[in-house]
């Protein structure tokens, strides 16, 4: 399973489009692991860790960008109970938020490709046409097992609930750690209606695809992966939200419990994060014209 993000790419652009303004970010990323055995009663699952980020990149006239955000970790390790039969498997999660704040340059060329240079590393992505919106999905060169995506979108000044008025199409994907060992890979694409009241409120219905992998070890030294895919599990309820001026918007699920968001200036893109107890979710919205 997987998601894709496409802009709308531009012209004419340089470092001076971008400087002076500040854009609300979020992050989604997993991290691989290889290993390899023997392993004695606990090891880490083969998705180390996944993580959303929540923050800002702050753009200035002299060719860098501050970049001020929270990482939300989650980590699996699984235990094994030894039976004469092999071993019950259960998992432990960890992880906490952690700030991360980052200042290096950044290049944009005149097609809207937007470059930053952390140090050693080098990473593109690309900025709309209308620069509201820059997508970075890429892996990082130096470490070629943390993949991530980091959307950010350009911070509004008057946002109200007024401007969500309409019916967004959203994807989400994510990964979700599970209690007896499993790792499930959710993608789900839903239709919210926010209707004419102005007040936040909405409607959710989509339908979910999960991959899950359940990790069995059914004899001593015997371990393995067991997966399965269910498909078009549906999903329909109705939501609440607040938005701030600056693009913040909050969701309050019956089904998944907070979930935060940013908005762009036009309302025509929102991005989700959901940073549950078990799980991390990105959405991407797309306003219907």
């Amino acid at each position: 399973l997987g998601m894709g993000v496409v802009v709308k790419k531009g012209s004419g652009f340089s470092n001076a489009s971008l400087g002076g303004q500040t854009f609300n970010t979020r992050l989604a990323s997993s991290s691989l692991l290889s290993q390899s055995g023997p392993f004695s009663n606990s090891w880490q699952s083969p998705i180390r860790q996944v993580t959303n980020g929540a923050g800002t990149a702050s753009f200035g006239l002299a060719g860098t960008v501050d970049i001020n955000r929270f990482l939300f970790n989650l980590n699996q390790n699984v235990n094994c109970a030894q039976i004469p039969t092999g071993c019950t498997i259960t998992s432990t999660l960890g992880g906490t938020p952690v700030p991360s704040p980052v200042t290096f340059p950044f290049s944009l060329a005149s097609d809207g490709t937007l470059t930053f240079q952390p140090g050693p590393n080098e990473f593109s992505g690309t900025v709309s046409t209308d620069q509201q919106v820059y997508i970075f999905p890429d892996a990082i060169p130096a470490f070629s097992e943390n993949i991530f995506s980091v959307i950010g979108v350009q911070r509004p000044v008057n946002l109200t609930t007024a401007n969500l008025t309409g019916i967004y199409h959203a994807v989400f994907f994510g990964n979700a750690f599970l209690p007896a060992g499993q790792i499930n890979t959710v993608l789900r694409q839903a239709e919210i209606d926010f209707g004419v009241s102005n007040n936040g409120d909405h409607s959710f219905v989509g339908e979910t695809v999960v991959t899950s992998r359940t990790e069995d070890c059914p004899t001593a030294n015997t371990c393995s992966f067991n997966v399965t895919t269910t498909s078009g599990t549906p999903v329909n309820e109705q939501r609440t939200s607040t938005v701030t001026v600056d693009g913040i918007i909050t969701i309050t699920s019956p089904s998944v419990g907070t979930v935060a968001g940013a908005v762009s200036p036009d309302a025509s893109v929102i991005v989700t994060t959901l940073a549950g107890a078990t799980n991390r979710i990105l959405g991407v919205w797309i306003k219907q014209p």
